[in-house]
Formats: structure tokens, sequence, C-alpha cells
């Protein structure tokens, strides 16, 4: 069996984007960030072909997954986890960190 890690980077930046990284910040409460980010947004909205609206986070995949754990479930809940290589374990440690009952189910990596 071959297995897959769909782990993101290190990836190469191309040098225009790593000047821009080198720009001043926009602040989040300023016109020019409030336009930038409705225009984000209803780019996204086409992508994902939705008309509700898009949450954008600005934290990795875990700040993503900790963000669903903390305003979906309560704790005492119980859940199903898959864990099949290290992100569905986060998922079972994420849940009990919350206080939600983590069901664990493992599976081969891959």
């Amino acid at each position: 069996m071959k297995i897959r890690l769909f782990t993101p980077g290190p990836t190469p930046v191309p040098e225009k984007v790593m000047t821009r990284m080198a720009d001043p910040i926009l602040h989040h409460r300023t016109k020019e960030f409030s336009n930038i980010f409705t225009e984000v947004s209803e780019i996204l909205k086409e992508l994902f072909q939705t008309k509700e609206d898009v949450i954008i986070l600005t934290s990795s995949g875990t700040g993503a997954m900790e963000a669903a754990v903390a305003n979906h479930l309560n704790p005492g809940d119980e859940v199903l986890t898959i864990e099949g290589g290290k992100f569905g374990e986060r998922w079972g440690e994420l849940c009990e960190a919350y206080g939600v009952k983590a069901v664990r189910k493992a599976v081969p990596w891959g």
C-alpha cells in the first residue's frame, strides 16, 4: 500500500510575492482592507457556488479545526473521530480539550 502525505509546504514562493510581503500590513479596520475582504468574500462565494457567507480564518488548519470544535460542540457531547493520520488524531485531542467525549476509531494511515 502506498502512503500519501498531504501536508502543506514548504513551497516555493515567487519573488514578486515575497517582495509584497515586505509591504506594510493593512490594518483590519481600514477602508482598503474592508474593500479587499469584501471582494475576496464574493470571489469565494462564486468559487464555492454559494450565496451564503463564507468564513475566512487567519489561522492554521489546526486553528480552523479548533474554531469548529469550540463553536459547534459543548462539553459532554459525544463525537466519533476517525484517526488515519495526524489530523484525525488532532480532532480527538481538540475535542477532549473542550470537554467533548471523543470516541476514537483508529484506521490504517493512507
